[in-house]
């Protein structure tokens, strides 16, 4: 999830959330991670997490994925050792997102790609970058759908398949909620908690000052980056499809 999409849709991430969804972070404003100081990799984060945090009744996001595929071991050791992240990346790119742009691609050709990738060797496993940005990249989406089962995939969450659970403190949407800092490792600092959240309960958002989303306004990047690697070891013969949207990203899985 985009924390700045999260404040201007609450309402569609809580229909998110309470269907029963995965959350996980996709940044606060959507920039190229590798390109800002420590300070603000911290700030793109914490505000993150924390917001996910106060929206699900206490839970902290145990997956990220860097927009544009952009990191280094700088922002994944961040994202690491002071969050507790797990970085995500796909495989395969749809480049769906250029569907409506000039000499961007086509439904066919996102169609063939769907094709041949599901029907190539099961034991490497893959993941599919897509959006839900535009009407035809929805369409592509409900297109390359109903080609998983055929293929000889089922569908999953990414913690299902490496056997994860959901967020760092608490299994599922449903699972008791138990104490963790946002520190990883931390159950006794400031920001524990203090007693078990009741799985479900939604805690209003602080919303960040004026000059504060001025300046992760200023951040934000709207252009697109190659095909990057999956960070997140997993060693197993699945392939997921994830399905990223700068509103809302949610992701599938794919189990063979």
């Amino acid at each position: 999830m985009i924390g700045v999409n999260i404040i201007a849709s609450p309402q569609l991430f809580l229909d998110t959330y309470n269907s029963g969804n995965d959350i996980a972070a996709h940044t606060w404003t959507h920039p190229y991670m590798t390109t800002l100081s420590n300070l603000q990799i911290l700030a793109q984060f914490g505000w993150t997490s924390e917001l996910i945090r106060n929206s699900t009744g206490g839970r902290l996001p145990r997956y990220w994925r860097p927009p544009y595929g952009d990191s280094d071991m700088r922002v994944r050791s961040i994202a690491k050792e002071v969050f507790g992240l797990e970085t995500v990346i796909w495989n395969q790119d749809t480049e769906d997102w250029s569907l409506t742009a000039v000499n961007g691609t086509n439904l066919e050709t996102i169609h063939n790609s769907m094709v041949q990738w599901l029907a190539a060797p099961k034991t490497t496993g893959i993941i599919t970058l897509e959006h839900e940005i535009s009407n035809l990249s929805v369409s592509a989406y409900m297109d390359a759908f109903p080609l998983i089962g055929p293929a000889g995939w089922k569908t999953a969450s990414l913690a299902a398949i490496i056997g994860d659970s959901v967020y760092q403190n608490s299994d599922d949407s449903d699972s008791p909620v138990t104490a963790h800092g946002i520190l990883t490792g931390d159950t006794t600092g400031p920001t524990a908690l203090a007693s078990p959240v009741v799985a479900g309960q939604t805690i209003s958002a602080r919303p960040p000052s004026a000059a504060t989303k001025a300046a992760q306004s200023s951040q934000t990047s709207n252009a697109a980056s190659a095909l990057a690697r999956r960070d997140l070891p997993m060693g197993l013969p699945y392939a997921l499809l994830s399905l990223c949207a700068p509103a809302l990203v949610a992701a599938l899985s794919l189990l063979a």
